[in-house]
């Protein structure tokens, strides 16, 4: 934060107060167990024009822990929705519909997860180290999964941790399965149904295919109850289908679009090879 703020030329205390806004987004996550190219975890990420064009990818290799690349905001230290680390360990996350409370201390979500992920190699430590910590701001669901094609599917509520093991093929829109009780939002509610209705009756109908293939298919999907895919006409919010990523644990790669998955192509980051340096590269903006 401190290099941000000298190279933004704003103080410490600006940046330190940015980084602890959390961005909010309606999302889709996807895991399948096994592919042709081992466990995938996957999303389309769900914001707004401004939001996104402001994220960027970064490669980052910090002094102490794990290097990983990571989806994250400018300015920001933390991680934004997806993130894959030099193990293979993988993140993705979305906005829910809890009801919302006030605390006195705890950090944002994607502080928690930039350290969680910097010093985990498999999902049972990244849940140890995360449920030892207070969330402030809106929370939600993530989906967190390793090279060993084991996934958990974690529903947070400030210090209430539910750990939710996925088998061969799991999914969340944004919508509680634990006791955390969900406020009044009959829109959000409503579309994020929908949506999950659509994927329960593909993979009912044995419509979704197990291959990096087919789950790209899958986040391109349009057709009623709820498209996956969300953008205009189908999209009610404001809140389109503005990129997708998928990260490849057992290669450390994420592919991702610049653009909604059904008509943009996915670009591949990896790991340099060469020695763990610290610092970062920005790949893209």
């Amino acid at each position: 934060m401190e290099g941000i703020a000298k190279g933004a030329g704003m103080s410490y205390k600006e940046i330190f107060t940015y980084n602890n806004f959390q961005g909010i987004s309606g999302c889709t996550n996807i895991f399948f167990q096994n592919s042709d190219h081992g466990p995938l975890l996957a999303q389309n990420l769900e914001c707004d024009k401004e939001e996104y064009e402001q994220i960027l990818v970064r490669e980052v290799y910090p002094e102490k822990g794990i290097p990983f690349i990571a989806a994250t905001i400018a300015g920001m230290v933390w991680v934004w929705s997806n993130c894959i680390n030099k193990y293979g360990l993988s993140l993705a996350s979305v906005s829910s519909h809890h009801k919302g409370y006030l605390t006195k201390d705890g950090a944002v979500t994607g502080i928690i997860q930039r350290y969680a992920m910097q010093y985990s190699e498999d999902v049972n430590s990244f849940f140890s180290i995360a449920k030892n910590h207070r969330y402030v701001g809106k929370i939600g669901i993530w989906m967190v999964a390793d090279e060993k094609g084991k996934c958990l599917r974690i529903e947070i509520d400030n210090r209430n941790y539910f750990s939710i093991p996925v088998d061969r093929f799991g999914f969340n829109t944004g919508l509680y399965h634990s006791p955390i009780e969900a406020q009044n939002e009959p829109l959000f509610i409503k579309l994020n149904k929908e949506k999950e209705n659509t994927i329960k009756i593909l993979y009912k109908e044995n419509k979704i295919e197990f291959t990096l293939k087919g789950m790209k298919k899958l986040l391109s999907y349009h057709t009623s109850p709820g498209p996956v895919c969300r953008h205009s006409p189908w999209d009610e919010v404001g809140e389109e289908t503005r990129s997708s990523r998928i990260m490849i644990p057992q290669e450390r790669k994420m592919l991702i679009t610049y653009g909604p998955p059904c008509k943009s192509p996915f670009t591949e980051f990896s790991f340099e090879n060469e020695e763990k340096k610290d610092g970062y590269k920005t790949l893209n903006t």
